[in-house]
């Protein structure tokens, strides 16, 4: 069972799995590259990050550093985080659809499957919007995503849907049931699978929704260390690189090791899956020599596309990257995380 299914698979994603909800994590001091010079001001789910360049540029994603950024550090939240750059990655299926849908998706999984009911429900087209990101697993987490999109509209109708709603500045957080509950007959069940809608958070440039209150926080408010605060964390993200998509996960059990997995895209045809590994002890070299012993006995598409590639210590994380195959839809490493299959295979 996938980690991120929330219990369930779903052959209809168009990746493996359905992981309904999902991720988060990251290091300081290491890696601390210029992705790391973003800052939080304000409220997080309004995306008001902005870079040592000043304010992000109006159309333009400000990626997975500062989606770490936007999240508050809690145990849970740390477990697992996934990020899709949504613009970037219509772009690349509106060019080779065969090729790139399978990273359609990353960042907001549980609504992807629900996309044209989020639409006609509540007026919210996530097609059309820029970026998406989930951090935490079921029962606690959060998904924010961000873009332009006609607020009034949106608030409307979650409004006219019975949901409670509560100002804060700009923002309007709107409460069906703040304990996580399940209602199959529930205000919002012909638009979302079962819970994503418990709570959800409007405001210009961000639309944030959770199964309960505890974890809208992590992104409504900020204050205090987030996901960009934690080093093990950001040693991993800051290794992944420019991605469009990326997944980070934070097992719990075997060794402390943050798994993040992530896709590169210089051109259509420049593509590379990464892979990388940051254990809270620093000790990369260990981690190096036990992925190359046990690679060559592991089984699965993902380790398939690693074949060949060298793992490389760079300071206290392990990197593998690749050419993403041509003759594949991209996106094999995804497996590394969402069916655990990395984790595992250093557990043994």
């Amino acid at each position: 069972m996938s980690p991120f299914s929330g219990g369930r698979e779903l052959a209809s994603l168009p990746i493996m799995s359905w992981r309904g909800r999902v991720l988060a994590l990251g290091a300081a001091g290491l890696l601390l590259a210029a992705g790391c010079s973003n800052t939080v001001q304000g409220d997080a789910a309004a995306g008001s990050q902005e870079t040592s360049a000043g304010k992000p540029v109006a159309g333009q994603s400000e990626g997975l550093i500062a989606a770490l950024g936007a999240v508050r550090s809690t145990r849970e939240s740390r477990v697992a985080f996934t990020y899709g750059d949504i613009a970037a990655i219509r772009d690349l299926v509106e060019q080779d659809r065969s090729r790139f849908e399978p990273l359609s998706g990353w960042g907001w999984d549980a609504l992807w499957i629900e996309r044209e009911n989020v639409k006609k429900g509540i007026d919210l087209d996530i097609d059309a919007m820029q970026e998406a990101f989930v951090a935490g697993l079921p029962p606690d987490w959060v998904g924010v995503i961000r873009g332009d999109y006609d607020v009034t509209a949106v608030e409307a109708k979650i409004s006219a849907r019975g949901a409670t709603p509560k100002k804060d500045g700009e923002a309007t957080t709107w409460v069906v049931d703040v304990s996580q509950g399940i209602d199959y007959d529930g205000p919002f069940s012909d638009v979302v699978h079962t819970n994503e809608f418990n709570v959800t958070r409007t405001a210009p440039g961000s639309f944030a929704y959770s199964s309960g209150a505890a974890a809208m926080e992590w992104v409504a408010a900020t204050q205090g260390e987030t996901l960009a605060d934690d080093p093990v964390t950001m040693a991993a993200a800051n290794c992944l690189g420019d991605v469009v998509a990326a997944e980070l996960y934070r097992p719990g059990d075997g060794p402390d090791v943050v798994y993040a997995v992530g896709v590169q895209v210089a051109a259509p045809d420049d593509v590379t899956e990464v892979v990388c590994m940051a254990p809270a002890d620093g000790n990369a070299e260990q981690l190096r020599k036990t992925f190359e012993q046990r690679l060559p006995d592991a089984v699965g598409p993902e380790f398939d596309a690693l074949r060949g590639a060298e793992a490389v210590v760079d300071g206290a994380v392990v990197r593998v990257q690749a050419p993403a195959r041509k003759d594949r839809p991209v996106s094999d490493v995804r497996n590394f995380t969402t069916f655990r299959s990395l984790p595992d295979l250093m557990s043994e």
